[in-house]
């Protein structure tokens, strides 16, 4: 999200959303930002990876990302990104629904 909100020029916007059926969660962060470069979108998972424009602009260390792959990775889940320069960047995180017999999940309330 603060990726989105950072890149992400005023007038702009950014829409985040949150999908649950009966196969999981889906997180989607969708921006009508700057968009990312075709030649950066195979790195940006990458820890410490920044863009040159991120790196002139002297923001980040490049770890974010790698952090929100790595959890959604550790839930079982992943995450992919889309994006067209001067258009914008959707980013899907998924996470599969628990097994029943879960022990770490609290329920959700019914009703």
């Amino acid at each position: 999200m603060g990726n989105a909100l950072a890149h992400t020029p005023a007038g702009g916007s950014v829409e985040l959303i949150a999908e649950a059926d009966q196969t999981g969660l889906r997180v989607t962060v969708a921006d009508t930002g700057t968009g990312i470069l075709p030649d950066d979108l195979p790195h940006l998972f990458d820890r410490f990876f920044r863009s040159r424009a991120v790196r002139a602009a002297g923001r980040g260390v490049g770890l974010g990302l790698a952090i929100v792959r790595r959890v959604a990775e550790l839930h079982g889940g992943g995450v992919t990104v889309e994006s067209e320069p001067g258009r914008g960047t959707v980013v899907r995180m998924n996470f599969p629904r628990p097994a029943e017999d879960d022990t770490d999940v609290i329920p959700a309330p019914r009703g």
